[in-house]
């Protein structure tokens, strides 16, 4: 891991605006999978839920050609959550989780950064 995780989704936007994704694909090492993000600028990150959630599900836009990240947007809707990573006019990807043992309204991914060498 690479400086410190970033949990909110601000912390998102700052570490993602205007890159590129090259790949996104799910990581199954664990008893809970994790989604592995790679941008064309060579930086890497792993995106976690936290302990008492639920990963439902990892939804990437394969209908339009990849552009730059713009927002970074997370809608709490009782203890569902999705977080959108978007471009300026469409979504590039959507993480769905469910919490079912943390506080409603608690954030409940977690990113880290990788290095280049990690994978």
């Amino acid at each position: 891991m690479q400086g410190v995780s970033l949990t909110t989704q601000d912390d998102w936007l700052v570490e993602f605006k205007d890159k590129v994704v090259s790949a996104l694909r799910s990581k199954h090492e664990g008893p809970v999978p994790s989604v592995w993000i790679e941008f064309t600028d060579g930086s890497k990150y792993e995106v976690f839920v936290r302990a008492g959630v639920y990963f439902e599900g990892c939804m990437i836009n394969t209908l339009r050609k990849a552009q730059p990240i713009t927002d970074v947007l997370c809608v709490s809707d009782g203890a569902d959550t999705y977080l959108e990573v978007a471009a300026s006019t469409f979504p590039l990807f959507l993480l769905l989780a469910v919490n079912k043992r943390i506080p409603e309204g608690d954030f409940p991914f977690w990113l880290e950064k990788r290095e280049p060498a990690d994978g």
